[in-house]
């Protein structure tokens, strides 16, 4: 897979999940910062450059927030749609962005029924690893309707294809009950409130003591 940074749940245009992730609320004050859009394409441009390329998994932007912001991040960004990523509205910014944006569509492009179904799978560090938004194996992701089927599906390919290994986002940093051994967690505030590299996570698939809590 031709990625240099992986990230999850960064939630652009909602300010509203600095009530629930207080941890932000520390960073952007350890930043002198004080807007959070501000902060948040800070802290990605820091490290992403304008030629890579950014697995995202899903839960990127609110509202009408997508466009804008995407014209701010360097790099290139293939989206994993997450419960908060409206699937026709995304994929319409895909199309008009010029290539800066691109979301899968089933797994590994594979035609799906459900729209909500996103998914890319891979042998990494000889491992074979799925990821989507959400954890697969032992954490509740408490969604309903179409998003719930879509879960179901993914969970299903996971177990029915013998992978190994789940990367996911969608529990921020509430991750307690994720089995270590088998689900890695980079959403934005466990790889230290910025996209992480992506050797790095072949060496999390590879050791899972290696699996730091960055804040």
């Amino acid at each position: 897979m031709d990625f240099d940074w992986i990230i999850s749940d960064t939630h652009f245009g909602h300010d509203g999940i600095l009530k629930y992730e207080p941890g932000r609320v520390d960073r952007m004050r350890k930043d002198r910062h004080r807007n959070h859009a501000t902060w948040l394409v800070t802290r990605w441009n820091a490290v992403v450059r304008p030629d890579d390329h950014v697995l995202h998994l899903g839960d990127f932007a609110f509202k009408d927030e997508a466009e804008r912001v995407l014209r701010r991040l360097n790099g290139r960004i293939t989206l994993l749609l997450g419960n908060h990523d409206k699937p026709e509205k995304m994929r319409e910014l895909a199309a008009s962005s010029g290539g800066k944006l691109k979301v899968v569509e089933g797994i590994d492009g594979q035609p799906c029924d459900n729209p909500h179904v996103s998914a890319l799978t891979a042998n990494l560090a000889d491992r074979k690893v799925f990821f989507c938004h959400y954890p697969l194996l032992t954490a509740e992701p408490h969604v309903r309707g179409r998003i719930a089927e879509a879960h179901a599906i993914m969970q299903e390919a996971f177990i029915d294809g013998g992978f190994e290994v789940c990367v996911h986002g969608h529990l921020h940093s509430k991750d307690e009950q994720i089995d270590p051994r088998h689900e890695i967690n980079v959403s934005f505030e466990r790889i230290g409130f910025a996209p992480l590299a992506w050797d790095i996570l072949g060496e999390w698939v590879k050791a899972p003591h290696l699996r730091t809590r960055k804040t």
